[in-house]
């Protein structure tokens, strides 16, 4: 009875303790079981919530493509029963927490390309490359090979719908026309178009060259930052790191790759945004004239100060392809634009720091004015080292859970030591060397500087 004369009836909860008169060592063993029973309901619900979720987004994504037939295969049942996110079943870069995918690279045999390649095959990933066939690099035996011309990818149309890619990667998209063509190719085929583009489309960038006067704009620079308002920086000028100018160079332009990606009306486009990308297969070779010089055993290696303070972004190819295979296979990329770089980025005077305690090099960087420098390391715009290309990964970082997959120092080890196993043709030229006009201007260096 309650207070007020009702009587009240207690429900004995199903998973209540058992009656005192029941012995303890079965009212214990009673509760595992149900604790057990309870667990066993609780996972079941979870998974099925799982694939049904699984499911309803590999629907949408097909009817998006008109393709409702073709869905995409589940994860093999060996993996059904883990729970998401589980470090256990890590294989490679990427974690196999969704389902297996078709992906479509293309270009990817060069330099940033077969990382990416590998990591998407590693992770269980249906994966095609489509390239002329010139650069046979080493690549996972189950990767499929389309063979042509980039710029005539869409006379390849039928060998890519017999693959049925559902996202298309284009990782040397220089141009306009060349996204063009790859949109229209895969248009109706995969739902999704991956562009890889550059932080050369920051304003920041053509305060850099000259294009666009004015002050430095203040780093680091996130996703939503204002472009630059003029477009074909390299139709005046090849960049010194090109040796050989390439066709398309005119009309390069990766501020109008993007927008073909993310303004077509058919296929769901995403960018990753790239840094100053070193490593294996870096054709630039962007520290060689660093190393160059300490594996010479140069005592003093001059730069001006200016470039000796300027920080850009910068990252290993192996965290470059990370993020591309990440925003692949992710579908909360779809429409995103994405930064990509180490989370702080050093001044050149710190970075040859690090090569010089990776080689042993117990040489002086000397900095020194520009106008001290001899004439072949002296810049023809020495403010434009003013203009920092720092940018925002915090992006990636959050919406993704991007990491670094190679460390700073394992990257550049690396690198070095793919400089030594892979010289230039011309290590000259290459690492813009004249050692007796450096010692010539040290010696008036040293002269200026006694009283």
């Amino acid at each position: 009875m309650d207070g007020r004369g009702v009587e009240v009836r207690v429900r004995r909860s199903r998973y209540a303790a058992r009656s005192p008169r029941t012995p303890l060592a079965d009212q214990q063993a009673g509760s595992r079981a149900d604790a057990t029973a309870r667990r066993a309901r609780r996972e079941r619900h979870e998974r099925a919530a799982h694939r049904g979720a699984a499911d309803g987004r590999r629907a949408a994504q097909a009817q998006c493509r008109g393709r409702g037939a073709h869905l995409p295969r589940r994860r093999p049942r060996l993996h059904q029963d883990r729970q998401p996110h589980s470090r256990r079943h890590r294989r490679g870069p990427l974690v196999r927490d969704a389902p297996v995918i078709r992906v479509l690279v293309v270009g990817g045999t060069i330099f940033v390309g077969p990382s990416v390649v590998r990591q998407l095959a590693q992770a269980g990933h249906d994966v095609a490359i489509f390239h002329r066939g010139e650069h046979e690099t080493d690549l996972p035996p189950d990767v499929r090979h389309i063979h042509g011309d980039r710029d005539a990818i869409a006379d390849h149309r039928e060998a890519i719908a017999e693959f049925s890619p559902e996202v298309v990667v284009d990782m040397r998209a220089m141009t306009e026309g060349q996204a063009r063509a790859t949109a229209d190719a895969v248009r109706g085929i995969a739902g999704r178009l991956v562009v890889v583009s550059s932080m050369d489309v920051y304003r920041a960038y053509g305060r850099l060259h000259g294009t666009e006067p004015g002050p430095p704009l203040e780093p680091p620079f996130d996703e939503d930052s204002p472009l630059r308002e003029s477009l074909y920086v390299y139709r005046e000028h090849t960049p010194a790191v090109i040796t050989q100018r390439p066709a398309w160079m005119d009309d390069y332009e990766k501020i109008l790759v993007e927008r073909v990606a993310m303004q077509d009306r058919e296929l769901a486009g995403s960018v990753v945004r790239f840094p100053m990308v070193h490593g294996e297969r870096d054709g630039q070779r962007r520290f060689y004239w660093l190393w160059k010089r300490m594996d010479d055993r140069r005592r003093f290696i001059l730069v001006s100060d200016k470039n000796a303070a300027f920080q850009s972004s910068r990252t290993h190819v192996d965290n470059a392809a990370h993020a591309v295979a990440l925003v692949a296979t992710d579908a909360r990329a779809t429409g995103r634009v994405y930064n990509v770089g180490e989370p702080d980025a050093l001044p050149l005077s710190e970075w040859a720091s690090l090569i010089a305690r990776q080689v042993r090099w117990g040489g002086q960087l000397v900095i020194r004015p520009n106008d001290d420098l001899p004439a072949h390391l002296r810049d023809a715009r020495p403010d434009m080292w003013d203009h920092h290309l720092v940018a925002d990964t915090s992006r990636i970082r959050r919406e993704l859970g991007y990491r670094e997959v190679v460390s700073r120092e394992e990257g550049l080890r690396r690198a070095l030591e793919w400089y030594a196993a892979e010289p230039p043709a011309d290590p000259k030229a290459a690492g813009n060397l004249d050692y007796e006009a450096e010692d010539a201007a040290l010696v008036t260096i040293r002269a200026s500087a006694v009283p």
